[in-house]
């Protein structure tokens, strides 16, 4: 069957995933804006007035990165049969930079939203399988109070600072390269969730690591077919079991 467009604008072609549609950007324009932020300035509170941006081949980079940590160093040793990737933040850089790495190596984005409440987040990591979550600070708690509940959950990685003493008390920039900064004592709440997890048995894991490891060991994209399932969007749950609303490449 033939689409009309009122404009008479054709969509290019042929695009038929979310892979796909990136891939065209980064051939189009390989060093155009396209991922930006704004920093917070020191003291927090307020962000500097300018964006700083990473370009489609920077993003495209870190994509490749980061889904072949996921291929290579997670889903080898966790065997899933829905090889589902949660995302529990706020909008950050490295939210996106890690849905488009599902989409480039075919796995399944699962979005928890930020106000999710203690049952829903236990609730979707259970119904979509979440073997792996990228959270911030902030969630880390949140996460490891119900990995009781959630036997899936094998690992965690945090997306702004690094949990294992390097680069505190700044955000990563997204691009795996963040320098050493001033270590919290023992008492800190990065070596308490460290602790945390290691007794939940659960990894977890600085967003640097999972750059700097896929950068050593890259893997080939693993395009996906239009058919395929993109990502699993969940309602919140205030009238009810949370539904998955399931999405393919093509959201026909």
């Amino acid at each position: 069957m033939e689409v009309g467009y009122p404009t008479g604008t054709v969509p290019d072609s042929p695009v038929e995933t979310l892979y796909e549609n990136f891939e065209f950007g980064c051939k189009r324009d390989p060093d155009a804006p396209c991922l930006g932020r704004r920093k917070p300035l020191q003291g927090g509170g307020s962000f500097a007035d300018k964006y700083s941006w990473l370009s489609y081949a920077q993003v495209q980079e870190l994509r490749n990165a980061v889904g072949s940590y996921l291929r290579q160093e997670h889903f080898s040793t966790v065997r899933s049969e829905l090889k589902s990737v949660g995302l529990y933040s706020i909008n950050r850089p490295e939210w996106v930079i890690v849905e488009q790495a599902c989409n480039a190596y075919s796995l399944v984005s699962v979005a928890l939203y930020d106000t999710l409440g203690r049952e829903t987040i236990s609730y979707v990591i259970n119904h979509s399988s979440l073997s792996i979550v990228f959270t911030t600070r902030d969630k880390l708690a949140n996460l490891l109070s119900i990995s009781k509940e959630t036997s899936c959950l094998k690992t965690i990685v945090c997306m702004d600072n690094d949990v294992d003493g390097d680069n505190q008390g700044e955000p990563a920039r997204g691009d795996g390269n963040e320098k050493p900064r001033k270590r919290y004592d023992a008492t800190s709440f990065d070596s308490l969730a460290s602790q945390w997890a290691s007794d939940r048995k659960v990894k977890l894991v600085p967003w640097s690591s999972v750059v700097c490891k896929g950068r050593k060991n890259p893997l080939p994209c693993v395009p996906p077919r239009p058919s395929d399932l993109a990502s699993i969007c969940y309602t919140s749950g205030t009238t009810g079991t949370p539904k998955g609303a399931i999405l393919s490449h093509s959201y026909p």
